[in-house]
């Protein structure tokens, strides 16, 4: 048992930092991105997962932006809507996102990861 609790812990320490280059570029255009209009190019019509991805166009670039149902409703292609943009940025964010919650997320699975690599490293008595 203690080798499955220090595989995952290794696994659930890790694992986070993967993904930390894609939420540093989001949390960039949180703080210093600014709001610009975008014109919407596709939406999904369908919805049989949580989300899927609209695509938008700003200065001939097409960004993708995973959306719920309720925000494909409210719009269709051809409409105009508010991004907050970073030039050189891959992510854009709606004006009220925020990723602080994603960081706070990785850092408790870190901790959990933590806690089973000393659990996996402790010695049965």
């Amino acid at each position: 048992m203690n080798k499955f609790f220090l595989v995952a812990g290794i696994v659930l320490s890790v694992g986070p930092f993967f993904l930390m280059g894609d939420k540093l570029d989001a949390y960039r255009v949180q703080q210093h991105g600014r709001v610009v209009w975008m014109e919407v190019i596709d939406i999904p019509s369908s919805f049989l997962a949580n989300g899927k991805f609209m695509k938008v166009e700003y200065n001939k670039k097409i960004f993708l932006k995973k959306v719920g149902r309720s925000f494909c409703e409210a719009h269709a292609v051809g409409d105009v809507v508010e991004f907050k943009y970073l030039a050189g940025a891959e992510n854009i964010l709606l004006p009220n996102e925020s990723v602080i919650g994603q960081f706070i997320s990785m850092a408790l699975i870190v901790l959990v990861g933590m806690y089973c690599v000393f659990k996996g490293l402790k010695k049965d008595t």
